[in-house]
């Protein structure tokens, strides 16, 4: 009997070695297909990192101006990136493998936070062939934006944060929990949100499910965000000292929403329009007039002064026009679960990504699907389930957000775990309701 066991679990082992032998492999080949997009700079990284080795700040160049100290974009990212400036230029290569790796990190955390579970031997390796098959992953990691390590961070922390609500974590393991989220959110400041609905979860839980007085749960959500605030210290520090505010995300926040709540984009929606919306052509001329009127005597831009605007503008057509607002903010949620991405760049290896991802996505979500309403059927053992409370708290605190700003596919990334994790709890829950059938049958 023992033999037999033995071979049955070097078997499971040889099919998780296969596993990650195609996942890697398929980050490998995604990294190679798209490497020539790592040349664009979409959202200016490479210009802020490039920045900060050539000029020592950590800033942009807006028209004809000087580079100026901007908290535009979160810090994690550009900072990690100037390391790979050499003679004055971020280096391509490098990026692509510091993403190639992430991805292979993403795909090993996502396998550590499945073994968390009570699941069958196979469902290890189908994790890593759904985290590392996952289209806005392939497709971001060839592009330099923060998906990447956003996702990578993500994961960890939520593999973390399962083991905080399944065996307990001893307080410097909190501290630690609250740093990694932390780091996370200076890379996505939507992760701050996420720790928030954290912060509450640990003391609801340390109170109903383990006991404790409301003082020790109050105490341990404490050291939690104790570690989440010193990794966010810095970032404020520096946003008060150069631009009188001790910001915790970034100046990017007013643009977002004014993105998605504009009269333009209003009418759009109204219309019987089948384009795609540019939003960067049909707001172009208010996006001078705000930075024209945020410009100081010296030329540089008042970021804090541009944010406000753009937060102004957007409350406005808010207010004048509830009822499209309320109509944009279904659209939002249903762009950031689209299975398709709308702006597909138009080139062939794009329009094939667009579709393959439709492809991909239509029966994982439904996978997903029956595996959250298999995990509500066992909602009466708590500790079978408990380390899933992290993951669904990021899903509530990431859409929650992009009901208000702007939202598309992609701002979904950092899901890509707790996606999955779903969908093999789905596949779970089809293969069980399979195996009576099958044992009667035989």
């Amino acid at each position: 009997m023992k033999t037999k066991n033995n071979k049955s679990l070097s078997a499971d082992y040889r099919w998780l070695v296969v596993a990650f032998s195609i996942a890697f492999l398929i980050r490998l080949g995604a990294q190679i297909v798209f490497f020539d997009d790592l040349h664009a700079d979409p959202d200016a990284y490479v210009q802020i990192s490039e920045n900060l080795v050539n000029h020592g700040v950590y800033g942009q160049r807006f028209g004809d101006g000087p580079v100026q100290p901007t908290a535009y974009r979160p810090p994690l990212y550009p900072l990690i990136l100037s390391t790979l400036v050499f003679k004055g230029h971020l280096a391509i290569i490098g990026v692509a493998l510091f993403h190639f790796l992430l991805g292979c990190g993403t795909i090993g955390f996502g396998f550590l936070y499945s073994r968390q579970f009570d699941l069958p031997r196979w469902s290890g390796g189908l994790m890593v062939l759904l985290v590392a098959m996952d289209p806005i992953q392939l497709r971001q990691s060839s592009l330099v934006m923060t998906e990447s390590l956003a996702t990578f961070l993500a994961a960890g922390a939520l593999w973390y944060s399962g083991c905080l609500f399944s065996k307990g974590l001893p307080p410097w393991r909190l501290f630690l929990l609250g740093s990694l989220i932390g780091l996370a959110a200076l890379c996505r400041p939507t992760f701050v949100i996420w720790a928030g609905l954290l912060t509450m979860a640990i003391v609801v839980v340390g109170r109903s499910a383990e006991g404790v007085s409301w003082r020790s749960a109050v105490c341990k959500a404490g050291l939690f965000l104790l570690g989440v605030l010193l990794l966010l210290s810095p970032w404020m520090a520096r946003n008060q000292g150069l631009l009188g505010r001790p910001l915790f995300a970034t100046t990017h926040g007013g643009y977002t929403i004014f993105l998605g709540n504009n009269p333009w984009f209003f009418d759009y929606l109204e219309s019987d329009r089948t384009d795609i919306w540019n939003g960067e052509k049909d707001l172009a001329t208010v996006v001078k007039q705000v930075r024209k009127q945020s410009l100081r005597p010296d030329g540089t831009v008042d970021e804090l002064a541009k944010d406000r605007q753009y937060y102004t503008l957007a409350w406005k057509a808010i207010r004048e026009r509830p009822d499209d607002f309320v109509f944009a903010t279904g659209t939002r949620v249903l762009r950031f679960w689209s299975f398709m991405p709308r702006n597909n760049g138009g080139s062939e290896k794009s329009r094939w990504i667009g579709v393959l991802s439709c492809v991909w996505y239509a029966p994982i979500f439904l996978m997903a699907f029956i595996g959250l309403v298999s995990c509500f059927q066992k909602r009466g053992n708590f500790s079978a389930i408990a380390p899933l409370l992290p993951g669904l708290l990021m899903i509530l605190a990431i859409q929650g957000l992009h009901l208000l700003y702007w939202s598309n596919m992609r701002m979904r990334a950092p899901l890509v775990v707790i996606l999955s994790l779903l969908a093999v709890m789905g596949f779970q829950a089809i293969w069980e309701r399979m195996r009576p059938s099958q044992q009667s049958a035989s």
